[in-house]
């Protein structure tokens, strides 16, 4: 059995860490070249990618629960 719950956290926990991605270290590394953090634009983008993926997959997880 799927804990529900967990997977909403779960979910929560993925969108924040996206939020941050696109609406701050995105644009820092835009301007800069790096972001706060030290990575480069392309690692952010790749890290951007991946988190995509996996709210995709904790949805449809959830949506199946």
């Amino acid at each position: 059995m799927v804990d529900y719950d967990a997977l909403i956290e779960q979910l929560g926990n993925v969108r924040e860490r996206l939020r941050q991605y696109e609406d701050v270290d995105y644009m820092t590394a835009m301007y800069k070249g790096y972001s706060n953090s030290g990575e480069t634009l392309e690692e952010i983008q790749d890290a951007i990618k991946d988190l995509r993926q996996q709210e995709a997959s904790l949805q449809r997880q959830i949506d199946d629960a």
